[in-house]
């Protein structure tokens, strides 16, 4: 795990900052991953994000649709009733 090293980075013209490569490789952070920010009194914590489905809350098998994060069973749910 990355721990204990300081890291430095600069804030560009448009307000963002670039996460070293040893610390993406350590959270196993992937492009098109989420990353949740905690800001605090003086400092910010983050973390990787796992979306969960808007309707049962499970994680594993979310798409996002619409600017919503749907699981793969409830959609199968939700078009099996449209068919009846």
């Amino acid at each position: 795990m990355f721990k204990g090293k300081r890291v430095v980075r600069r804030v560009d013209e448009l307000g963002r900052i670039r996460l070293p490569a040893e610390i993406i490789n350590a959270l196993n952070i992937k492009s098109g991953d989420y990353l949740e920010f905690f800001p605090r009194e003086d400092s910010i914590t983050a973390q990787k994000y796992l979306p969960t489905c808007v309707f049962c809350g499970q994680f594993e098998n979310v798409i996002k649709y619409n600017n919503t994060f749907v699981c793969k069973a409830c959609i199968e749910k939700m078009t099996a009733s449209e068919d009846s």
